[in-house]
């Protein structure tokens, strides 16, 4: 997809959201309305504050590296502002940190980790939970463990690795992850091949965010494909990240939210 034609798709997909989205106002479930609550709608307390703002102060102070997208084979130098921009924004960000302050996983897997911010505002919202983060990039992996550990996020594992072959020595360990979050593979295939991995990782309780539903024509439709999957329950649709659930219940829930 071309860059204009996948900006015309994000402009056309927004208005269909914003149409058919709810608020919380609207939302009957307790469960839900508590995940947006105290999940989606979380705001960081002072000392969370000051921890990420080191820490991107430090990625920013970061020298220049050559990086290799994992997907395409391309290389390209990367500077420390631009891995900066490049991770999670803080809203989004503070929704990471909500969902894992609010449903407490004792493990919480992530697939690209590029400089760490987003495992780091998922282990401040749960401190007693251990995160694994895989990256592809050698150097990107280096530099978020150097990071994070200098800036005291001992709870937080690196993995240097291709997302799938991880997943599947992870499936033959028997790791279980409460908490997912996905940000690598935007196309199709790669995203509806990790979902079947993880549903192996995964169990009753357990929640699965995908970052950029909207991304592309490709990436709005392996959503559409997961939120269809029996093994899904309930799923909520920001309009950047993607969330879905496998508790037990009654029926099936699709909701699209307007936060």
């Amino acid at each position: 997809m071309s860059t204009i034609n996948q900006i015309i798709f994000r402009i056309r997909v927004f208005g269909i959201h914003l149409m058919r989205s709810v608020s919380r106002y609207r939302i009957h479930s307790p469960f839900v309305y508590r995940v947006v609550i105290y999940g989606l709608r979380a705001r960081l307390g002072r000392w969370e504050r000051v921890c990420l703002r080191q820490l991107r102060k430090d990625i920013r102070r970061s020298s220049t590296f050559s990086s290799v997208d994992a997907g395409t084979g391309v290389s390209r130098n990367l500077s420390g502002s631009q891995l900066v921009h490049m991770g999670i924004s803080g809203r989004y960000g503070r929704m990471l940190y909500g969902i894992s302050k609010h449903l407490r996983p004792d493990h919480i897997l992530e697939i690209g980790t590029s400089a760490g911010l987003s495992a780091a505002y998922m282990s401040l919202g749960h401190p007693g939970a251990t995160v694994t983060t895989i990256e592809a990039c050698g150097e990107k992996a280096r530099l978020a463990r150097e990071l994070l550990d200098k800036n005291g996020f001992s709870r937080v594992s690196v993995v240097h690795g291709y997302g799938k072959e991880v997943l599947d020595r992870l499936i033959e360990e028997r790791y279980r992850a409460q908490m997912v979050f996905v940000d690598a593979d935007h196309s199709l295939e790669g995203t509806l091949d990790f979902f079947h991995r993880l549903i192996s990782l995964t169990g009753p309780g357990s929640v699965i965010v995908f970052d950029d539903i909207y991304w592309s024509a490709g990436m709005h439709r392996a959503w559409r494909e997961i939120i269809r999957r029996r093994q899904v329950t309930l799923s909520l649709a920001t309009f950047r990240l993607g969330l879905v659930f496998f508790h037990p219940r009654p029926e099936k829930q699709n909701f699209l939210l307007r936060l």
